[in-house]
């Protein structure tokens, strides 16, 4: 549930940059995996980017989760 990597997950995502783009400010990463893990799908950490986060969420997912924010 979020302690180890979604090693089967290849892509991450940057809560940073999503909020970035969206100029706006960013939600904890324990409310947005709260979020993700909310609507059904899986989150964690990634190696690459201590900021990063791997999601088997569709990207639609994660903008609707980021445009409720």
């Amino acid at each position: 549930c979020g302690l180890q990597e979604l090693l089967d997950v290849p892509l991450y995502v940057s809560l940073h940059n999503l909020c970035a783009t969206l100029k706006c400010t960013s939600p904890s990463a324990v409310m947005f995996r709260s979020a993700v893990i909310n609507t059904g799908y899986r989150i964690s950490g990634t190696h690459a980017n201590p900021l990063g986060l791997k999601s088997d969420a569709p990207m639609s997912v994660i903008w609707d989760i980021m445009r409720c924010w």
